[in-house]
């Protein structure tokens, strides 16, 4: 899958969090960098000083987040100088980066010790496509995926592979579990609502997208004016709408993403193939049906007492002082 392609699941903040090597406080580097006997132990089978010391660098990474790192000396130098002078004292190190085959046998030592498993695609990456698709029926949303497959991964005690490699099954399971229900969406919808639809996108029915998506800001009459226009507008097809969707049986958090793309999308919702726009709009109208009969009431109940407070006023006027 090119780069294109792939979903932009988390903010570039949140990958170099999350990929890159924690920074740890002195408080965390003596918590995470003292070793137990079995540790030491093993540490005390790699010859090289330098070695040692990164080897306990790394351990104590993967124990904040179960990811193979690659970093280079002067990403970490100030962990390598605690663990140099506080772990294995002695005299200081050279800058230093550690070959392929050096880091690979670290690592092998990392996951005997903390009880892991490397990711493997071949081996791996067919049971977590089956746990993200049923968690995908309850919510497709990328970013909840991308968090259930690190609660997921954790449990299998399987260390996190990169952030493309995630991109990529999660884009298959939401193409996949959204791929499904427009197959179904074509055998449940009829040729109006069909029509309809594509109206509303092409920009050919009365009540544009544009307007439709333009909620009121507040009760006042002529916002009022607004949502009662789209009540009326889309009343005639909320029938169908909620009938075709109950069908779907589309879970809540999923009716909600879907609705939600249309606002993301804006104008640019005609780009998306036919099968979304017609997923999303069917969401969106359920939403905005129900978002204009709340606000129609709510300015209902503010104009009535309002009304009523100067029926008060008028039959009980103050007294002067």
């Amino acid at each position: 899958m090119t780069t294109e392609k792939r979903l932009k699941i988390l903010t570039e903040a949140e990958i170099v969090d999350l990929f890159g090597p924690p920074a740890l406080n002195q408080n965390d580097q003596r918590f995470f960098f003292t070793l137990n006997d079995i540790e030491l132990a093993q540490c005390q089978k790699i010859r090289r000083r330098d070695q040692r010391c990164m080897f306990v660098v790394l351990l104590g990474y993967f124990k904040v987040k179960p990811i193979s790192l690659s970093p280079g000396y002067h990403q970490i130098k100030h962990d390598i100088k605690y663990v140099c002078s506080e772990v294995f004292p002695g005299s200081g190190l050279s800058p230093f980066n550690l070959t392929q085959k050096t880091r690979v046998r670290i690592y092998h030592r990392i996951y005997e010790l903390t009880n892991h498993q490397r990711w493997e695609n071949e081996r791996h990456s067919a049971a977590l496509t089956i746990d993200l698709r049923e968690h995908a029926q309850a919510w497709a949303q990328p970013r909840a995926l991308f968090d259930r497959a690190i609660e997921y991964l954790a449990a299998q005690k399987i260390s996190i592979p990169g952030y493309s490699v995630l991109q990529d099954l999660i884009s298959d399971v939401v193409s996949a579990t959204n791929d499904q229900l427009i197959r179904q969406l074509e055998d449940l919808i009829s040729v109006d609502l069909t029509s309809m639809l594509s109206d509303f996108v092409e920009g050919n029915d009365p009540l544009t997208l544009r307007r439709l998506r333009m909620a009121a800001k507040n009760i006042t009459r002529s916002e009022l004016q607004k949502e009662l226009a789209v009540h009326q507008h889309i009343q005639s097809w909320m029938l169908e709408v909620d009938e075709v969707l109950s069908q779907l049986s589309i879970s809540l958090k999923n009716q909600q993403y879907f609705a939600e793309r249309v606002t993301y999308y804006g104008a640019k919702l005609k780009r998306q193939p036919v099968g979304y726009q017609r997923l999303y709009l069917l969401c969106y109208l359920q939403s905005r049906w129900q978002q204009a009969l709340e606000r129609i009431a709510d300015g209902f109940v503010h104009h009535l007492f309002q009304r009523k407070q100067k029926g008060v006023l008028g039959i009980f006027p103050r007294k002067r002082t």
